[in-house]
């Protein structure tokens, strides 16, 4: 799947939708952590994975640290599963 494609940005939009909606069902974990990144006012689950482009065209998860609650895991599996699997 090319990253231009349409399917993809569908994917993708349905993805970064998914990923706010774990950030706000889970906002008394988030918000008391300090942010990652600037443009956020709190952290949130954006800061606790990377994805990688593989060449065959698929998505990959990784780097889910092991001290993230394990019902925010199975949520971020679900959702990246839901989009991407």
């Amino acid at each position: 799947m090319s990253l231009q494609s349409d399917e993809y940005k569908i994917k993708n939009e349905m993805f970064q939708k998914g990923l706010i909606e774990i950030d706000e069902k889970y906002i008394e974990y988030f918000e008391p952590r300090p942010r990652k990144f600037l443009s956020q006012k709190h952290d949130g689950i954006i800061s606790h994975f990377t994805t990688n482009n593989l060449a065959n065209g698929k998505i990959m998860i990784n780097n889910i640290p092991d001290e993230l609650p394990l019902e925010i895991k199975n949520d971020l599996l679900e959702l990246f599963n839901r989009c991407w699997g």
